[in-house]
């Protein structure tokens, strides 16, 4: 016929010129037959044409957590991409997401409902450049791939909201051969629990997800999945009188590696921060200074009127892992002494109980070095060299323990690299000499001991040592291979990086001991016997700091929310709680200022986070 024809062909099944099947990744010659109404044109010729048929991946997974704030941004999903095509070019983009919403007994949310719970729903792509990618962060995964705001929050009979994505933002398209990693995030009003208490989210299927080639705008196939369903939520209002969030730097990817804070009725807290530098903060997060070191700030920056018994307050001792140890002037920064003792530093300490005083330097050089309050070498340690420890085949890590309270003690433990523990002496006749070790196996993650000041009525001379094959011993201090009798220790069958904390009461000594563990649980054991009083599961590894305060157990977890279980049975959470964050958990600490300032009964008591994005949190927890 020479009449006009036009034609659109898809998914059918072409042969080569001799018959074959067309082979995928095989590239073609193609001759192309037209007319022009009057007459036969010219055939056109296209060649090295790439014959493609891939079928595209796409994974959705729950990260919907068992809490969720009002008021706050919550992940839900997260969802891969995968472009499967072999041919350099083709491109495909993320054009559409669909998710069913349903609350009691599944029946699909009103719109009605979804406008007042959903303030708005976004899909966020993954910051590649930032560990610990295929993790939603807050403060760090904020590029917008799609938005819907409330006003445009609008479900079908069935409870399903359409989330559009423009096909030209490059952060939806994937490359051949890559795979791209996107959160669905919902930003909860502030008044849902008025209208709705919980809910589920739900993607049936591969159609949920539309994925279209470019440049053609064809919709493309995926490889199909079950449904995918969120557990029952809790939405809950966070805790009162929260100050809002403090980010560190917004420049850089700065983790909180430790929280302290000054005593007093105006108070002011200093965060380390793992871009080098030390921060300081009003108590509500107002920047007052900024100490910049050089590197890594490890661990927690000691003020003197906090840790030193005889100094005076208004000084700050730490270490920057780059090898110096620093004194500054609290009110403004500036260095009083520093020092470069040789090596890494892994640990600054300072200690000072009115029986003697002391800067205590971990470096990987395997010593330890002693400083006076004053920044000079002290001479009580000489076994290494003026204000040095002998050698100690190992490089100590993290804080020590320091018991010089209790009668003919007088010592201090380290943990070390490679799994030991060691005693060194720190009088004025043993000072640095290593007095014994004992290698308890896998990594040792954290120590602390029931002797010293707090307890010198009560203390058994005990050290509780966690470790990363899971279990949580209990040794004499004196003599660190031998088990305190009636202590059998726990496995809890998974790596401990948090704690332990010891629950401590005058005249009586440790009661109970807290860690958590990489299988998202807290733990409270007997102090005594090591039994397994209660544990408390979180979506999320525990790695945080833990502190005991009125009734309540506060850490954090990689789940990004903080927790404030009832000690006394791990079951009942605190009203307000848990309280969601921009990241995972490191460090918490609660500033009882009641029991410290000048003026009690008139202040707060603060709960101060830090997460590994740089987010300072402070929460009022005097209620």
């Amino acid at each position: 016929s020479l009449s006009a024809q036009s034609t659109v062909q898809f998914g059918l099944n072409f042969a080569d010129i001799d018959g074959n099947a067309l082979a995928s990744g095989a590239v073609y010659k193609m001759i192309l037959n037209s007319d022009t109404l009057t007459k036969s044109a010219p055939q056109i010729f296209r060649a090295n044409l790439t014959y493609d048929t891939a079928i595209h991946y796409s994974t959705i997974t729950n990260i919907c957590p068992q809490y969720l704030n009002a008021g706050s941004k919550n992940d839900i999903f997260k969802i891969d991409v995968r472009n499967d095509s072999s041919v350099t070019g083709n491109k495909i983009a993320l054009s559409e997401v669909k998710i069913k919403l349903l609350g009691i007994n599944d029946s699909p949310l009103t719109q009605e409902q979804a406008g007042q719970v959903f303030g708005n729903i976004y899909i966020y792509a993954d910051n590649p450049a930032i560990t610990p990618t295929g993790t939603y962060q807050a403060n760090i995964d904020t590029v917008t791939v799609a938005a819907v705001d409330n006003s445009n929050v609008a479900v079908d009979g069935s409870g399903i909201q359409v989330i559009a994505v423009s096909t030209s933002n490059p952060y939806g398209q994937v490359s051949y051969g890559q795979q791209k990693t996107y959160f669905l995030i919902v930003d909860l009003t502030l008044n849902t629990t008025d209208t709705v208490d919980s809910f589920k989210a739900r993607v049936e299927n591969s159609s949920y997800i539309t994925v279209k080639d470019i440049p053609s705008m064809i919709n493309q196939s995926l490889q199909d999945f079950t449904a995918i369903e969120t557990s029952t939520p809790i939405i809950i209002t966070p805790s009162p009188n929260a100050t809002p969030p403090v980010q560190l730097s917004t420049s850089t990817q700065v983790e909180v590696t430790g929280i302290t804070f000054q005593i007093g009725d105006n108070n002011k807290t200093f965060t380390s921060g793992s871009d080098g530098n030390l921060y300081s903060q009003t108590h509500d997060g107002a920047s007052d200074w900024i100490f910049d070191a050089g590197s890594r700030i490890v661990g927690d920056a000691m003020p003197s009127d906090f840790y030193c018994y005889t100094e005076a307050a208004g000084y700050l001792y730490f270490g920057a892992e780059g090898g110096t140890v620093y004194k500054l002037n609290q009110s403004n920064g500036t260095p009083v002494w520093y020092h470069a003792p040789g090596g890494n530093i892994t640990n600054v300490t300072v200690f000072d109980s009115g029986k003697g005083n002391g800067v205590y330097v971990a470096t990987t050089n395997q010593k330890i070095y002693k400083y006076t309050l004053t920044g000079s070498a002290h001479p009580d340690w000489t076994y290494g060299g003026l204000g040095q420890s002998e050698p100690m085949g190992d490089t100590a890590v993290s804080g020590p323990i320091i018991d010089d309270y209790t009668a003919g003690v007088n010592a201090i433990w380290y943990k070390t690299q490679n799994a030991k523990i060691v005693k060194i002496g720190n009088s004025n006749i043993d000072g640095g000499q290593v007095l014994s070790q004992a290698t308890i196996g896998g990594t040792v993650t954290g120590v602390d001991l029931d002797a010293g000041q707090l307890n010198g009525a009560g203390n058994k001379h005990l050290i509780y040592i966690v470790n990363t094959d899971g279990k949580i011993r209990c040794r004499y201090s004196g003599a660190l291979e031998v088990t305190y009798p009636g202590w059998t220790d726990y496995n809890c069958g998974s790596p401990i990086r948090s704690g332990p904390y010891l629950e401590q009461l005058p005249s009586v000594g440790a009661v109970a001991a807290y860690f958590g563990a990489d299988n998202g649980k807290l733990y409270k054991v007997n102090a005594v016997t090591g039994e397994l009083i209660w544990s408390y599961q979180t979506a999320g590894p525990v790695k945080s700091t833990i502190f005991v305060y009125n009734g309540y157990v506060y850490f954090g977890s990689d789940d990004s929310y903080v927790y404030a279980v009832n000690k006394t049975n791990g079951q009942g959470l605190r009203s307000g709680f848990p309280i969601k964050v921009s990241a995972q958990v490191r460090s918490i600490t609660v500033d009882e200022e009641e029991l410290w300032d000048s003026n009690p009964n008139t202040n707060a008591v603060r709960l101060y986070i830090g997460t590994t994005d740089g987010g300072f949190f402070t929460k009022d927890i005097s209620q």
